[in-house]
């Protein structure tokens, strides 16, 4: 045991209830309350190796959310986020402990929303002469996420910390446009939601951050 060219795992073994167990299905509380695209997320992770496991996720998007009550216009979403994720176990065995991670993380949804457009041909300066119209937006985005976690495990519970940080390529369109021509205004100053849907192919920048709960067995 104290020869430094022995091949043994410096890794904490696991407790008797999490040897016997390689799989996990989680929930995320709080994307339920999100401000952006609620969703019921679930995900099933398993151990691959003592250092690695990987990860799969789907959520199903929620029409509406709290945070839309006193929109003029309901977004009545429809649209799902699919994601794989390998983990890297560093201090103990997987599944549990310190790990890092990289992701990919696929999201498609269609929604309504209000928006106010003026001629294009209107080259006064602002305030234009402007209409309100409410248009469908398509969105489909890819993230790449590194991500940094904690996993820890209390016989059966097992509770995911995680936060992270990474490109997102997004496509953003509108469609049953009343005038598809006029341009678009820009609200002073640019508000979230006109970020989140400008129009186009472009990329941007991703920050996930959550805890999940599940149930190892």
């Amino acid at each position: 045991m104290r020869n430094n060219l022995n091949s043994y795992s410096t890794l904490k073994p696991l407790d008797t209830i999490t040897a016997k167990c390689n799989n996990i299905i989680k929930f995320t509380p709080l994307k339920t309350l999100d401000f952006s695209n609620p969703a019921l997320e679930i995900s099933y992770e398993r151990k691959l190796s003592n250092s690695f496991s990987g990860q799969l996720m789907a959520s199903w998007l929620f029409p509406n959310s709290a945070w839309d009550i006193n929109k003029d216009v309901l977004p009545n979403t429809t649209g799902y986020r699919i994601a794989f994720e390998e983990k890297y176990f560093f201090e103990k065995s997987a599944p549990q402990g310190p790990y890092i991670s990289l992701e990919l993380n696929y999201m498609h949804n269609k929604f309504k929303d209000l928006g106010y457009f003026h001629a294009k041909d209107d080259n006064s300066d602002p305030p234009y002469t402007s209409y309100s119209d409410t248009i469908g937006i398509k969105k489909q985005t890819l993230s790449i996420n590194f991500k940094v976690g904690y996993q820890l495990i209390v016989e059966h519970l097992c509770i995911d910390f995680y936060a992270g940080f990474g490109p997102r390529y997004k496509d953003v369109e509108q469609y049953n446009r009343l005038k598809p021509e006029d341009v678009m205004d820009v609200p002073k100053p640019k508000d979230f939601y006109f970020n989140s849907n400008l129009i186009g192919k472009y990329w941007t920048v991703s920050i996930p951050l959550n805890v999940r709960i599940g149930w190892i067995f």
